[in-house]
């Protein structure tokens, strides 16, 4: 009986052994890296973006040494920063620093981010939250070590920086008095037009007294250059004799100097029908939405009841219209056609399918979505 309580206790005493060997293991997850947040432009506990020093130092997040677990292991240091209690789902992304322990962001930095990633108003206050994570990576398994940090941040607006549409390709001709002023979404960021263009030539000016300062053709279609004096090239983005003439989308990214310019074939596009809320009622027809950066793209969200739809180009039967390939067209099928005239084909709802939709038409492939809501 001695021998076999002792082999019990032995047995017991192993078990406990590992068992408390991997508890202590697992004590990392209580373990916090500290953090801390450093900047000269802090008033009370918000730092205050200045607009006059965009390429200053206006914060720097600190953060201590992970413990040191021997020759045998390696720890990277993933940083990302964010708004704050959003689950880093819209963070910046993953950065591994393992030489000095800190990340810092310019003022121009940070501003940038507040407005063009969290889309925060300008001149709000807005909180961001710093995250460490000290992955560990080695013959045995630790829990990472973590930090987080918050810090409130005030925005600045930018500057307005107008940006005008001349050339040969416009109403505007050669004339910069008669520039045409783009909209400018993101103030000295982003601008869009919608309008009318020819073949001919056509770029953009920063004023209508002169044609310079002026942003021009770059490399190719999608990239633009500034043409500062009159010795710089004068290269002009052109719509070619076999293009199109009509409604062209621009969208222009100044501080990328990227641009992109689509003809639009349809300004608009409605849904009509019995299966539809606008029944055959051509004045009550349905319209589709329409996003500047995506111009040949529509969207309408819609109840759709048993019956029969068809998607027209104005409010007028007569006009341009998209339908399916063949008589009673599938809503499961994103085939379809676009013309004048032809044969009236229809898609048919079926009284299972009835509900609540988003469809999406491409109007160049073309090609239709019925997305059912739930």
């Amino acid at each position: 009986m001695k021998t076999y309580y002792k082999l019990f206790i032995l047995f017991l005493s192993v078990f406990c052994g590992f068992s408390c060997s991997d508890d202590d293991d697992k004590t990392r997850a209580d373990i916090t890296l500290n953090m801390e947040a450093v900047s000269s432009f802090f008033v009370n506990d918000t730092i205050i973006l200045d607009s006059q020093q965009l390429q200053a130092e206006a914060l720097t997040i600190n953060w201590e040494k992970a413990t040191d677990l021997g020759a045998d292991f390696s720890i990277d240091y993933i940083f990302r920063l964010d708004i704050a209690n959003n689950e880093f789902e819209t963070s910046t992304d993953p950065e591994i620093i393992n030489d000095e322990f800190k990340k810092s962001y310019t003022t121009e930095e940070l501003n940038d981010l507040l407005l063009e990633r969290w889309l925060v108003f300008p001149g709000d206050v807005a909180e961001l939250e710093a995250r460490v994570v000290a992955k560990v990576e080695g013959p045995k398994f630790f829990y990472p070590e973590i930090g987080t940090c918050f810090i409130k941040v005030q925005s600045f607006p930018l500057p307005s920086e107008p940006l005008y549409l001349v050339g040969t390709a416009t109403a505007a001709g050669m004339n910069p008095a008669e520039a045409i002023r783009m909209e400018e979404v993101s103030n000295g960021l982003y601008y869009t037009w919608k309008g009318n263009l020819t073949q001919g030539d056509f770029k953009f000016i920063s004023n209508r007294e002169s044609m310079l300062p002026s942003l021009n053709k770059g490399k190719d279609n999608q990239t633009l250059v500034e043409r500062k004096t009159e010795s710089d090239p004068d290269t002009w983005f052109t719509i070619e004799a076999d293009e199109p003439e009509g409604i062209y989308a621009i969208n222009l990214y100044r501080k990328d100097m990227t641009i992109d310019f689509q003809y639009v074939p349809f300004e608009n596009v409605y849904l009509i029908g019995n299966g539809s809320d606008a029944e055959w009622d051509a004045s009550q027809a349905l319209e589709f939405q329409w996003n500047q950066r995506t111009p040949n793209i529509f969207t309408l969200q819609a109840t759709l009841k048993e019956g029969e739809i068809k998607i027209l180009t104005a409010r007028d039967f007569g006009s341009y219209t998209f339908k399916p390939l063949e008589a009673n067209g599938s809503i499961q099928n994103s085939t379809c056609q676009g013309e004048n005239g032809g044969e009236d084909l229809k898609w048919v709802i079926n009284e299972d399918e009835a509900g609540d939709y988003l469809i999406t038409l491409n109007t160049v492939i073309p090609s239709i979505e019925f997305t059912k809501i739930d």
